[in-house]
């Protein structure tokens, strides 16, 4: 029996949110459909997976109504947890609250003497991973080193010039990325907070390679991205002739970000070195 074998995907929650109001509904019937059954089909995936729990974040104003109705399967599941946030929304604010959820889980598990969530694993509804990618992915966290294990995807799009854009060869998703990524929940310690919304969207989204960037610098973890190819269905969620836009969005993310991580520390210094190694080997700059 293999280490993933005894340890088991049980020791992971994992995190999606869910955004299908109504507005959509009424503008762009058939867009609604694919991701309500995008998001009650990933929540029904990662059960049975064999994920100890899966958490759904959803905006309370305007996409708790059809997520209670569309999700209403799961409401009284014994491992899904559904949360509203009430203000603030965003991936970056979501995945903080499920942080939180998960940290307040694991001190109630070790004041009962149960098994904690050792893992969370951060997934888009639209990332189809299977069993082995999963198994994959929890391989590569048993190694002590190892804070955040990404992955690279698979799929394409054609951009707003008509040049396909393919996912496997693009700088944005050269680094680990919150559309799948695990992180290992001792290295992160007891700061909910894990993720700046000042790099969420519409900035460019690079929250998670701020992330990456801050594990690097300030602990003793490092990261790996994995070469799986997960399947990535494209353009479920904005609309393809904003590719375009979103790429210099990106870009512009990720030189500030490289900026502010680098003005932190001189050259020759270790977390530099540290900072300039990552960069490098991302192919980010």
């Amino acid at each position: 029996m293999s280490k993933t074998e005894e340890i088991g995907l049980e020791t992971a929650a994992a995190v999606q949110r869910s955004f299908i109001n109504e507005s959509l509904r009424l503008k762009e019937p058939e867009k609604f459909k694919a991701t309500k059954d995008r998001i009650a089909g990933q929540t029904e995936r990662l059960l049975n997976l064999g994920f100890g729990e899966v958490i759904v974040i959803t905006n309370t104003a305007p996409d708790k109504v059809p997520t209670e109705k569309y999700l209403g399967d799961f409401f009284n599941h014994p491992r899904v947890a559904i949360r509203e946030m009430p203000v603030g929304y965003s991936w970056s604010n979501a995945l903080n609250l499920a942080g939180t959820m998960i940290m307040i889980a694991n001190r109630e598990a070790r004041q009962q003497g149960r098994p904690t969530f050792d893992y969370t694993v951060n997934i888009s509804n639209e990332a189809i991973a299977e069993r082995w990618h999963m198994e994959k992915m929890l391989a590569a966290m048993l190694d002590p080193k190892i804070a955040i294990v990404g992955t690279s995807f698979s799929g394409c799009m054609e951009r707003l010039d008509g040049e396909k854009y393919d996912l496997s060869r693009s700088t944005s998703y050269s680094h680990p990325r919150n559309t799948l990524m695990w992180i290992k929940n001792a290295a992160i310690g007891n700061s909910p907070r894990i993720f700046d919304n000042r790099w969420d969207a519409p900035r460019g989204g690079m929250e998670d390679i701020n992330l990456t960037l801050q594990v690097v610098a300030l602990t003793d973890y490092t990261y790996q991205r994995l070469d799986l190819g997960v399947p990535l269905i494209i353009g479920g969620n904005y609309n393809l002739k904003e590719q375009t836009k979103k790429e210099v969005a990106e870009r512009i993310a990720m030189d500030e970000i490289i900026a502010y991580w680098r003005s932190l520390f001189a050259p020759g210094m270790p977390e530099r070195i540290r900072i300039d190694a990552a960069i490098a080997e991302m192919g980010i700059e």
